[in-house]
């Protein structure tokens, strides 16, 4: 499983890519990452619906096939990346410069 992490060292706000398909495979890891990142999930779904502050997250909204490809917890993308490893057995495979001034993607296998 391949997940990848976009932002700036330096900023509190980062994007998580294909975390999603580990809900179906791993519900209960998931949920436990998912609350770490800062965001609740609605159990019988999985689906990140709450937002740290317990409102409704538009910034994790399910594409057209239902799937929530990105999550965009608000944390460091350090931070993001050391919950993924530590809690969730990721490990880090790659990291490139990218997009915008001072960002980096992280890729990230299980």
């Amino acid at each position: 499983m391949l997940v990848v992490v976009r932002g700036n060292p330096l900023a509190s706000s980062s994007k998580v890519v294909g975390l999603d398909i580990l809900s179906p495979r791993h519900p209960k890891l998931y949920s436990l990452i998912v609350s770490r990142l800062g965001l609740q999930t609605d159990p019988p779904d999985q689906v990140v619906v709450l937002n740290c502050r317990g409102e409704l997250d538009s910034s994790c909204q399910p594409d057209s096939a239902g799937r929530q490809v990105v999550l965009a917890p608000n944390m460091y993308p350090t931070d993001v990346i050391n919950i993924l490893t530590e809690t969730g057995g990721f490990h880090v495979v790659g990291q490139s410069g990218c997009g915008d001034v001072g960002d980096v993607v992280w890729s990230l296998a299980k």
